[in-house]
């Protein structure tokens, strides 16, 4: 769990607000390869305008992914995450990639949107 620092809590008497930072882990062999944290940062000025809109990332091998993982199981176009920042919520789409994509120990059906949930 992590506390949200930038945003100072106005009330002394109250707790900070916690979060919980939704991360991917790339394993081998029930080995941890590499663990991939996903944050959304409210603080970009660019999306002041598209604040409501999705927010689309690429994971895969392939030079053209937003987020490139060089590994062999890891297919060229392996998984979309999708950021809304409306509702704050996160969800993730197996691209049907081979070796399939795991959360919380269940693999994601191909083609079929997951929401994160805290």
């Amino acid at each position: 769990m992590a506390s949200i620092a930038d945003n100072p809590n106005p009330n002394p008497n109250q707790e900070p607000e916690q979060s919980i930072i939704p991360v991917l882990t790339v394993f081998k062999n029930k080995s941890i390869l590499k663990n991939i944290f996903i944050v959304l940062n409210n603080n970009n000025d660019n999306d002041d305008n598209n604040n409501n809109n999705d927010h689309t990332l690429l994971v895969g091998r392939h030079p053209n992914c937003n987020i490139v993982l060089t590994h062999p199981s890891i297919s060229r176009f392996h998984l979309q995450i999708r950021f809304t920042p409306s509702s704050r919520s996160i969800s993730l789409l197996d691209l049907s990639s081979v070796h399939g994509t795991w959360v919380s120990g269940r693999k994601l059906e191909h083609g079929v949107s997951v929401e994160l949930k805290e």
